[in-house]
Order: structure tokens, then C-alpha cells, then sequence
């Protein structure tokens, strides 16, 4: 999106299940996707940006995000909030990223045992996930890994 704001790059690391709320108390996968969506746009909206590109690898979240679904968990209100702070944008998309294509946000997942409970924002990459963020950036593509029957 020209003069906008992809969010690719602009990393939040929510810990698995640990919670983004205010009261950091546990949560679903669901959930925590949700408020990473929240603080993703929040980020964006403080920041300036009146266009952004939001990515998730939740189809649940796509889909609500996008009207087409509603999820019947507390994820609920959560998105409903997105979609109050997406009203401040002049343009916005949330789009599916395959989880194969998703490494940069694995990898964070996989670091976030390091960090205390609650959202941290990482201005700047971490070493592990570099090289990834280059991949990206450059279009390496991404395979995906199946299983053969031989």
C-alpha cells in the first residue's frame, strides 16, 4: 500500500498464552492474536498512519475482521475494539498469511520464554530473527514442508 504502513516487520512479542490484556492473565491462542491485532493497530494509529496492512494467520480472525464471520469467544469484544480503532484510519486491511510464511512470528514465540509476562515492543529486531526479516523483505519465497506417501 503506497504511503501507508505494512506491519509485517513491526514486531509485537505476545507471549504464548500469557495474555496482552491489562491484567495479563491467561488466554487462548485466539485471544492473544487478538490483542496482538489491538496493539498492532494502536501502534500504527499513534504513530501517525492513516493506511496500514495488517497480517495474521488466524482465518478466524480474517474472517470476523472482515465480516464474514463472528467468533463466539471473549476474542469477541477484543475485535470488536480493533474494529472501533481501524474507524481512525483512512485505509486498512487485515489479510491471512499462510503460518509456512509466518517465521519471523514464530521465531518471536519461541523467544518470548525471555521476556516477563505482558507486551513488549521490539523496535528493533532481535539477532534470530534477522536473517528472516532480510528473506522477507527481499522475496524469498517460502516453501511449504508436506509429507510424501513414497
Amino acid at each position: 500500500m503506497a504511503d501507508g504502513l505494512h506491519l509485517q516487520h513491526l514486531q509485537l512479542l505476545a507471549t504464548r498464552s500469557r495474555g496482552l490484556g491489562p491484567f495479563e492473565s491467561n488466554c487462548s491462542p485466539l485471544e492473544a492474536e487478538a490483542w496482538a491485532l489491538l496493539k498492532g493497530i494502536q501502534i500504527a494509529t499513534s504513530m501517525g498512519f492513516r493506511r496500514a496492512v495488517f497480517e495474521s494467520d488466524s482465518e478466524e480472525i480474517i474472517r470476523y475482521m472482515n465480516r464474514v464471520d463472528r467468533p463466539r469467544t471473549a476474542a469477541h469484544n477484543i475485535l470488536e475494539t480493533c474494529k472501533k480503532e481501524l474507524r481512525n484510519m483512512e485505509i486498512w486491511q487485515v489479510e491471512l498469511i499462510v503460518r509456512d510464511q509466518n517465521q519471523v512470528a514464530d521465531a518471536l514465540a519461541k523467544i518470548s520464554a525471555r521476556y516477563s509476562l505482558g507486551l513488549h515492543i521490539l523496535w528493533k529486531p532481535p539477532d534470530e530473527v534477522l536473517g528472516l526479516i532480510e528473506d522477507d523483505s527481499a522475496g524469498v519465497p517460502r516453501w511449504r514442508e508436506t509429507l510424501s506417501s513414497s
